[in-house]
């Protein structure tokens, strides 16, 4: 890694704020899919669950057993198993004679180590039973779970948006021309609390597959200031999905009305911020990246998003907006200490990447601050650079440089999958 790479990374580590979407943008988050639990299992089998086994006498104390009957076997990679087999695991699972459950487990020295299990219901079965394998082209299996998502199983549902959740943007983009305009907009017309935490979601793929009067939807959605104090989730997702459809129009608008207004509004502004972070990192050809920096160096002086732009300004090496940068140096929200330090780590990172430019301006611009605050300020360049070493014998700070709250920028709202 190059060492202004190094720096950056120094400078961002450990921080909520450095967001680079690892998968879907705007997709709650979400852990191992069904079909991932499946297909690390060495067994899976669909079973009936027959009754339980409470330890007593001279086994009194012992773990408690369930017992299962195999009704048909979904995966093996060892010894097969038969319909009508039965199956005691060593742990307490409640039921009812004749509930299903999908039954997971490793091969230990050739025997079944069952070490999980999930209750379905015989459609909740077949949905996995006929999901594409992981080796499956991603677009092929993205489309068969499009089908899942707002169907009345809450198991099933929630898979197939987990699946969402752990996709690339790039995967869910190539749906475009398999989804409906009609079902999303029904589905964003529903503020129901398991599909409201959908709505981001919703929104980017509206902006994938909308068109004109999609646009005119989502601009009386994210540009009229919120009707009541109760924080819109998915906010985020609709901005995005709005310029989209709109490019730089969309995005002047969405500028106008949530960050150049007299009073600001907290979660509004996170909103946008996570719209540009998605616009820069995802599709830098619909707005140009001048304008996404541009409005996020709008953001330097605001009291409560100041800190989380200067680190996306730093990670975008957005060294133009080193003289705004100094201007607030000491002004709120960087008057503390902390505030101060981090400003210097993104100056004493500038000033590294300018060297091995021809951008002579701006490096004596860094390089006077830095020399003044050298005199003035001397333990607080001190601090910054300590964070910015290289390290000996560890291979990231002990604390962070840069510090965020992850919640500020509300990039993904809890899902309702487990």
């Amino acid at each position: 890694m190059p060492r202004t790479e190094c720096l950056i990374a120094a400078l961002l580590i450990a921080s909520a704020c450095a967001v680079a979407w690892a998968a879907c943008p705007f997709c709650p988050p979400s852990g191992p899919t069904r079909s991932e639990q499946i297909a690390q299992a060495d067994l899976a089998v669909l079973a009936r669950w027959e009754r339980l086994i409470e330890p007593r006498g001279e086994l009194e104390g012992a773990d408690p057993q369930t017992v299962f009957r195999v009704v048909e076997v979904l995966r093996t990679t060892g010894r097969p198993l038969k319909a009508g087999e039965k199956i005691t695991v060593n742990t307490l699972q409640e039921g009812k004679p004749g509930q299903l459950f999908v039954l997971l487990a490793s091969a230990t020295e050739g025997l079944p180590d069952w070490h999980s299990l999930f209750e379905v219901t015989l459609d909740a079965y077949q949905y996995l039973k006929q999901a594409p394998s992981l080796e499956e082209p991603a677009v092929k299996r993205l489309r068969y779970f499009l089908k899942f998502l707002e169907v009345g199983d809450t198991f099933i549902a929630n898979d197939a948006f987990a699946e969402f959740s752990v996709a690339r943007y790039q995967d869910v983009a190539q749906l475009a021309p398999y989804l409906s305009r009609e079902k999303l907009r029904r589905w964003l017309a529903d503020d129901s609390d398991s599909t409201q935490v959908r709505h981001g979601f919703y929104g980017l793929l509206l902006g994938l597959c909308g068109n004109e009067e999609d646009a005119r939807y989502l601009a009386g959605r994210v540009l009229p200031p919120p009707a009541s104090d109760r924080p819109r989730l998915g906010l985020d997702g609709l901005m995005a999905g709005y310029v989209l459809l709109t490019g730089e129009r969309g995005l002047r608008e969405l500028v106008a009305a949530k960050i150049q207004v007299p009073s600001r509004i907290d979660g509004e502004v996170s909103a946008v911020m996570g719209a540009l972070r998605f616009l820069w990192e995802y599709v830098p050809e619909r707005v140009p990246r001048a304008q996404v920096v541009a409005a996020m160096r709008l953001l330097l002086d605001d009291t409560r998003h100041g800190e989380l732009a200067v680190i996306d300004l730093a990670r975008w090496k957005d060294w133009d907006s080193l003289p705004r940068v100094i201007a607030v140096y000491g002004q709120p929200p960087f008057e503390t200490r902390e505030g101060k330090e981090k400003l210097v780590q993104f100056v004493l990172v500038a000033q590294k990447d300018l060297s091995a430019t021809a951008d002579e301006p701006r490096l004596r611009q860094a390089r006077s601050f830095l020399q003044r605050l050298r005199r003035e300020e001397p333990d607080v360049v001190r601090a910054a650079e300590k964070w910015l070493a290289p390290a000996r014998g560890r291979s990231t700070p002990a604390q962070p440089p840069l510090e965020g709250n992850l919640d500020d920028q509300s990039a993904s709202s809890p899902g309702r999958h487990p």
